[in-house]
């Protein structure tokens, strides 16, 4: 089991809180969280554009700027609430480098990542990514810059001329884009 998220955010008093009733703080100076899911899928949060929009509970945003996560919860410190909380940043969790050739990923369980769960690169050929589970993927700014809004993440993406790929017996769930 293979995670994107750098810790269980549940753990110790990370949180903090803000000062708007029910949103917490959180140091995340990391590139983007695309995805918040606690308790292991009991129930998943929804990225907003500013602190203002944070609602309901599991609403959160991530100023990149400021190096600040911002997150909705009712009634309790966040960390007391859940027992698992998932942060899945702008990371691959496992990234295949530029003409790899005869890869075989077998068995592994990857989750709670905000880019791709496998990315194979460039000019790759004969990889084999069989009998994995890959959940919760995804949902990180593309590019701010450029494309302000657009969100991805794939379970598995191959870039750019890649050949003779296998994908089988996988289990592919709560995936951003595809």
């Amino acid at each position: 089991v293979i995670y994107g998220s750098s810790t269980n955010y549940a753990w110790g008093k990370l949180w903090e809180p803000s000062n708007k009733k029910n949103v917490w703080k959180l140091n995340l100076e990391k590139s983007d969280a695309g995805i918040i899911v606690f308790d292991h899928g009991k129930t998943v949060g929804s990225k907003k554009t500013n602190v203002g929009s944070l609602k309901s509970e599991g609403d959160f945003y991530h100023n990149i700027d400021d190096g600040i996560l911002y997150l909705y919860v009712e009634g309790a410190y966040p960390n007391v609430k859940y027992k698992s909380i998932e942060i899945g940043t702008d990371t691959n969790i496992m990234t295949i480098p530029q003409k790899s050739k005869n890869v075989t990923i077998d068995n592994l369980s990857l989750k709670y990542g905000g880019a791709h769960g496998i990315s194979v690169s460039a000019n790759a050929s004969n990889i084999k990514i069989t009998n994995c589970e890959i959940g919760w993927i995804g949902g990180s700014y593309f590019d701010p810059v450029t494309k302000p809004g657009a969100r991805y993440g794939n379970a598995i993406q191959f870039w750019l001329s890649c050949e003779d790929m296998v994908v089988d017996n996988c289990w592919l769930y709560q995936v951003f884009d595809t």
